[in-house]
């Protein structure tokens, strides 16, 4: 009998990612565009469209040989009325009936998800956290995203909404955060934040559109003074946010995902040295920070799985 499989799609703040996934989790084609920055949701609904159609012609699949499709999107949203309360870093979305328009376009049953949960069912079923039933997942790329895990599964509060780790208010700054709130983890621990750092600490007035997370992590491994700085308060506010999840959670085993997560290896020791530093044992000793083993497939493996086994 053919294996099942479904879309699975990554809405991110700078690109779509999409993918044909079996029911192992299997990547069997994979295609990728840049997010619409215009347009508001109207736009990101056709470009989630268009994606879609893309990687089943890639596949040579029609809609009707899927299961389905999962989406995974950032900021609040309930997965089972499939609204969206807000999306921080992309606007048009604020109480916003996703999952009824992306079927009414696409002609295909579609699930939503937060994205950091998509991430963290992807890294529990084939990834970092396999045979993990307790964890935390953490997504460092535009903002940052949050997924606790217990009994194998994303935790979801009250109104169905997902943990939002971006969005504590852990320091005392005025620095402005994707929500427009202030003092915010996020307002640190996202690209915005490391480039309104390094602009600070150069002392000029930088383009935005010059600037990369990739430059500024390669200018601190030859030991560049400023970007070294830059990155070093980053790892700062990451210990602190995982500090946090450990004391209110008693979780211990932490993924962390997303785009600059592939710079964690000069992250790692000034993240484990603020945990030593503002722990709370027990309850803040031997944990275990891994990086996702499925880099940029993790969402769109863990969107494309829920679909077909979880919804």
């Amino acid at each position: 009998m053919a294996k099942k499989i479904s879309v699975g799609i990554d809405l991110g703040g700078t690109n779509i990612r999409a993918a044909i996934v079996d029911e192992n989790g299997a990547v069997l084609v994979r295609e990728k565009m840049k997010t619409p920055r215009e347009g508001g949701a109207q736009r990101i609904i056709h470009s989630i469209v268009s994606i879609m159609h893309a990687v089943l012609r890639l596949s040579k699949n029609s809609s009707k040989d899927i299961d389905g499709m999962g989406i995974g999107m950032p900021g609040p949203l309930n997965s089972e009325t499939g609204q969206i309360a807000f999306m921080p870093n992309v606007s048009g979305f604020d109480s916003y009936p996703a999952r009824r328009e992306i079927e009414k376009q696409s002609g295909v049953r579609t699930v939503i998800l937060n994205d950091a949960d998509a991430a963290a069912i992807g890294e529990h079923r084939c990834g970092a956290a396999k045979g993990k039933n307790r964890f935390v997942m953490l997504t460092l790329g535009t903002g940052l995203g949050s997924s606790i895990v217990i009994g194998g599964k994303p935790w979801a509060g009250q109104d169905g909404y997902s943990t939002e780790m971006g969005h504590i208010p852990i320091f005392n700054s005025e620095d402005m955060c994707s929500c427009r709130k202030r003092a915010h983890s996020e307002s640190r621990l996202s690209i915005q934040g490391l480039f309104t750092d390094y602009s600070n600490q150069k002392g000029s007035h930088l383009q935005k559109q010059s600037f990369t997370v990739q430059s500024l992590f390669e200018l601190a491994r030859k030991g560049d003074p400023v970007a070294s700085g830059v990155v070093e308060r980053y790892a700062e506010a990451l210990g602190r946010v995982i500090c946090v999840a450990a004391i209110m959670l008693n979780i211990r085993f932490f993924v962390v995902g997303g785009g600059i997560s592939s710079s964690f290896d000069i992250l790692k020791h000034t993240v484990y040295q603020v945990i030593d530093k503002y722990g709370f044992p027990p309850l803040t000793d031997n944990i275990v920070i891994r990086k996702s083993y499925l880099e940029n497939d993790a969402a769109v493996i863990g969107a494309g799985l829920f679909v077909l086994t979880d919804s």
